[in-house]
């Protein structure tokens, strides 16, 4: 399968993402890895009265269009998607058939392989029930408020779902943020691994300064050197 990389012409990132996944070696497993062409503000999708948040919208759209690469130009099972500013595992490759098979014995549509989080969950936390361990990793369920769309392993069959439900004029009934982190990650049966395989690097680009501490204290918590 593939993963694919959601960047906006940032060489500097991309040219890390390559980097890490020669190092990793992880084309002894994975395909390719596949940059998702920019959805720029004159994209005819976002030319509609009532667009409140065109830059969040586009973000969606572009995870969207990496969505329907997998599921119109390939005839894989499954695919990761992933931001372009995130540490892999030094583990992702050599684990990954055993994630599928587990994936699959609990028929789950979405697995978050990274996410924020600012502490590190404990066998007893109540909030991240454990459904199945293999190889060191626990599948958990996650409640609402647990963010992050680093990098997340969806289905075929999910793909098309988001394809078929999520569209322009979803995005337009107001139903909620058109936003991948409250759409992608939140619908269907989604679990997260723990721990994570995907590691934001922890760079908030945003003006805000809460945001940017939240960022810098997840990637402190969970970074170590089992991330390249």
């Amino acid at each position: 399968m593939n993963i694919y990389v959601i960047n906006y012409k940032n060489e500097e990132r991309k040219n890390r993402m390559l980097d890490r996944y020669q190092k990793l070696c992880l084309n002894d497993f994975f395909k390719e890895m596949i940059f998702t062409k920019e959805v720029e503000s004159n994209d005819s999708r976002l030319q509609r009265e009532n667009v409140k948040e065109p830059r969040i919208w586009s973000i969606m759209l572009q995870h969207l269009d990496a969505v329907r690469s997998f599921v119109e130009d390939t005839e894989d099972e499954y695919c990761i998607i992933c931001e372009d500013d995130v540490h892999i595992s030094k583990q992702l490759k050599r684990k990954m058939p055993g994630i599928l098979k587990v994936f699959d014995s609990l028929d789950l549509d979405i697995l978050m392989l990274g996410y924020l989080l600012p502490f590190k969950i404990e066998e007893n936390n109540g909030y991240f029930n454990k459904i199945a361990e293999h190889q060191g990793l626990t599948y958990r369920k996650f409640p609402n408020d647990t963010w992050g769309t680093q990098g997340y392993l969806i289905s075929r069959k999910y793909g098309k779902y988001l394809l078929e439900t999520f569209t322009v004029e979803y995005a337009l009934s107001g139903v909620c943020p058109y936003n991948p982190d409250w759409i992608i990650t939140k619908n269907g049966n989604r679990m997260l691994v723990n721990p994570m395989l995907i590691l934001e690097e922890g760079v908030n680009l945003s003006d805000n300064d809460s945001q940017i501490d939240f960022h810098r204290r997840c990637h402190k918590c969970h970074m170590s050197d089992e991330y390249v």
